[in-house]
C-alpha cells in the first residue's frame, strides 16, 4: 500500500533508511500557481533520500507543503 512496498514487490527494492531534511522556504515560480498561494508566501520544503543496502539512494523527494492548511507527521517506521 506504499510506495516502498512497490519497490519492494516490483523490483526487489529494499528500502531500510530515510534521511529527510525540512526548511522553512518562501514560494516562487511554478509552485505559487500549483499550491495557490501568493508569491513570498511561507511554505514548509521537505527533501528526503531513501537508500537500500549499503547507502544506494534509491529515491530523492522535494515536496512543498502549506501549512496554512495542512501539517505535517512523520511516522517512520
Amino acid at each position: 500500500s506504499t510506495i516502498y512496498g512497490l519497490y519492494q514487490a516490483r523490483y526487489g527494492i529494499s528500502v531500510i533508511r530515510i534521511r529527510e531534511r525540512l526548511s522553512a522556504v518562501t514560494a516562487a515560480g511554478e509552485a505559487t500557481r500549483l499550491l495557490g498561494v501568493r508569491p513570498g508566501s511561507p511554505l514548509l520544503e521537505i527533501r528526503r533520500v531513501a537508500f537500500t543496502y549499503d547507502d544506494v539512494p534509491v529515491e530523492w523527494r522535494v515536496s512543498l507543503v502549506d501549512t496554512r492548511r495542512h501539517d505535517y507527521l512523520n511516522d517512520l517506521q
